[in-house]
């Protein structure tokens, strides 16, 4: 693909995709080894630096991410040089023909400063179609537009003009081109030149464009370090100032993303973090990164002789060429208000060098290692670690290959200040008995059925952990027992929950297991990122209590007087079930009420209540007041009737007009006691659903 740009203000502009000058590579030797590099857009890691048999001159060993790009598993003529990742993903390529991308500065005023006419430029992409099955040259030229989303392009030798708006209808193949700023403007007043257009892209509009800046993400972009500062600080094209100056152009910036670029090792990262104090996110995932050797390990390897494959080993793990003492200064500059550290798919990353990294951010609040090959928590963490751990607010330990939660729990667990625990995608099988505040005297919990109130309660008592917990997932874990959705209720502020895809839940379908969740957690909010309504939550509770209502019956479980019994082994199980019984009554214990306390089997004693508009607005307190609602019409309502069938009645007994509109909601002493109401909003189930007893009222709201 060729361009009509021809920018005259800024000539020579780099594509910053294929690497710039301070990437090439001059003189390769070791040092490249364990470095990233780009070739034709694609990334791949040194792994070996030196000869080839019948060959002349230096070589690479580049072990490509995309396995298509490369040709072997790191044999040469029978001999193995390095090791790959996939079959096919090695390959030896010249130093001259890869590069180890671009700085920084350049991606900057690439992603941020240049007009797109400009960067259409840089690119200078091939482009084909295919014609008769076979792929032709096709003369692509294009230019900007006004309007937002789109360019234009002329095809053939004719330049027919055609509009291309991202659907490629009028290509065999649909054609992607990746802009990142808007067309050229010119200044107020000023002619339009292309001279004038280009006032400020490029270098001479970085300072204005850059010092607003507060938020920039590099994704799949060849970054792999800043440019050099002093003593001998770099200079290029694109950046209008010298090395070590981000800092002065980007004096507000904020958040930063360097995500699956080249970036290969923590100095270099550090060196571009120190220049931006006001730094508070970081995000450096999907990067080979390496830390430099602990200082006893370097004074170790440099008194002990090594062979030249164990070297290579060593240089894939660590940065051996970083000073270790100056190193860790560095690193303790570089990050020291960064709140948020993003590590997810970190292909170096262990607990040994996790830990490291912490210790350098004593002010963080949110980290998230996901996908990353940690294991369970190390017994040895230092306390200015575990210090740092309890005072993050997120953590995102998804898909860290973790068993036991026993150590993290013991770490996380007293943190008065984190919100949120992410633990999806583990293998763990048990969650560990939450310890109950230090004010609750375990001792006095009793076996006996007639303390089962006692005993039933025991797990709403709030734990001395995650007393500030809100977000909690444990999605895709190999947990198979109901104890952890027991030991959840001790969670006093648990909103918002992810619970799914687990042994556990294998049985049942997905509507029952979200019922189920929903009942056995009363103060929940949110489950699996799904609001719980009034509905929902009333119709979950009353489905797990006729659930469960024939086992609680099986296992001893009656109604003595007003006394509701129930088994302890039952109530360890089902600890809400008690609270649900008093909410709503018991399960079938409404239909034995009805044929003890009526005159006439079947029947209950019903009083209806009509309440005006100005009364249904009411708050709920005021509405039960005798003053502010009539004396009630009496009826004696068959246990069998429909909620639609009392509707009929309500509007015969009211003389309402066909057209009103009202809702029924019921209450009696029991709700009372708790300040509920039940509405009777389903006009084909029968009112033996709702538990109704003798003497509860049915208010008829109207609604205008």
């Amino acid at each position: 693909m060729t361009t009509n740009v021809k920018c005259d203000k800024q000539p020579g502009i780099p594509n910053i995709s294929k690497g710039t000058e301070c990437g090439r590579i001059v003189s390769p030797d070791s040092s490249l080894i364990g470095r990233r590099v780009v070739l034709d857009d694609a990334f791949g890691t040194v792994c070996y630096v030196g000869g080839l048999p019948k060959s002349k001159g230096t070589w690479l060993g580049v072990d490509w991410d995309n396995d298509s790009r490369g040709r072997h598993n790191g044999t040469y003529d029978g001999v193995r040089y390095f090791l790959t990742k996939f079959a096919t993903s090695g390959s030896f390529v010249r130093p001259e023909k890869v590069s180890l991308g671009t700085s920084l500065e350049e991606a900057f005023v690439y992603r941020y400063v240049l007009c797109a006419e400009c960067q259409l430029a840089a690119q200078n992409l091939s482009c084909s179609e295919v014609v008769d099955n076979s792929l032709q040259p096709l003369n692509c030229f294009f230019s900007s537009t006004d309007v937002p989303g789109r360019i234009n392009y002329f095809t053939g030798d004719a330049e027919e003009e055609a509009e291309y708006s991202g659907r490629g209808n009028d290509l065999a193949q649909p054609l992607r081109i990746e802009l990142f700023t808007g067309p050229a403007s010119s200044s107020k007043g000023s002619k339009n030149t292309a001279s004038d257009r280009h006032e400020n892209c490029g270098p001479s509009g970085a300072r204005t464009t850059l010092k607003n800046l507060k938020s920039a993400s590099f994704t799949l972009v060849p970054v792999f370090r800043a440019l050099h500062g002093e003593p001998n600080p770099e200079k290029v094209h694109l950046w209008p100032a010298p090395g070590g100056t981000l800092g002065d152009l980007l004096p507000r910036l904020e958040i930063l993303e360097i995500n699956a670029c080249l970036s290969s090792r923590w100095v270099e990262v550090a060196q571009a973090c120190v220049q931006m104090p006001r730094l508070r996110s970081l995000n450096v995932s999907s990067n080979r990164l390496r830390l430099p050797l602990s200082p006893s390990k370097s004074e170790e390897l440099t008194n002990s002789p090594h062979s030249e494959a164990d070297l290579r080993k060593l240089r894939m793990l660590y940065d051996l060429d970083a000073d270790p003492a100056r190193s860790d200064e560095l690193f303790h500059k570089a990050f020291p208000h960064l709140c948020q550290l993003v590590l997810v798919r970190s292909e170096l990353l262990d607990w040994a060098s996790l830990t490291k990294i912490i210790l350098w951010t004593p002010s963080l609040k949110s980290l998230s290692v996901a996908y990353n090959k940690l294991g369970d928590i190390p017994d040895d963490l230092s306390t200015d670690v575990i210090r740092v751990l309890q005072g993050l607010v997120e953590l995102d330990l998804t898909a860290t290959e973790m068993t036991n939660l026993n150590k993290l729990f013991g770490i996380i667990g007293p943190s008065v200040i984190l919100e949120t625990l992410l633990l999806d995608r583990n293998k763990i099988s048990f969650f560990p008995t939450l310890p109950l505040c230090s004010n609750v005297d375990q001792d006095n919990r009793t076996t006996d059925v007639g303390q089962a109130n006692l005993m039933v309660d025991s797990p709403f008592v709030q734990s001395e952990w995650f007393s500030n917990v809100s977000t909690l997932s444990l999605r895709q874990t190999d947990l198979a027992d109901w104890k952890v959705i027991t030991e959840l209720l001790r969670l006093p502020k648990l909103k918002s929950l992810m619970f799914c895809e687990c042994p556990l839940l294998d049985n049942i379908t997905p509507q029952t297991a979200h019922q189920e969740i929903v009942a056995r957690l009363p103060a929940l909010v949110f489950l699996n990122r799904l609001e719980i309504t009034g509905d929902d939550r009333r119709g979950a509770e009353l489905d797990y209590l006729k659930r469960y209502g024939a086992v609680w019956r099986s296992t001893g479980g009656d109604v003595v007087g007003d006394t509701i019994k129930v088994d302890p082994k039952f109530a360890a199980e089902h600890p809400v079930f008690l609270r649900l019984c008093n909410k709503f009554g018991p399960p079938d214990v409404g239909e034995s009420k009805l044929f003890t306390h009526t005159l006439k089997e079947g029947l209950v004693k019903i009083r209806f209540v009509l309440q005006s508009n100005q009364q249904s607005t009411t708050p709920l307190k005021d509405a039960r007041d005798e003053s502010c609602v009539s004396a009630g019409i009496i009826r004696r309502i068959p246990g069998r009737m429909t909620v639609g069938h009392i509707r009929t009645i309500v509007r015969r007994l009211f003389k309402l007009p066909v057209r009103s509109n009202f809702n029924l909601v019921v209450q009696g002493e029991r709700h009372k006691k708790i300040n509920a109401e039940i509405p009777l909003d389903a006009d084909t189930r029968e009112l033996g659903y709702y538990n109704l007893e003798d003497e509860d009222v049915i208010y008829v709201r109207l609604v205008s």
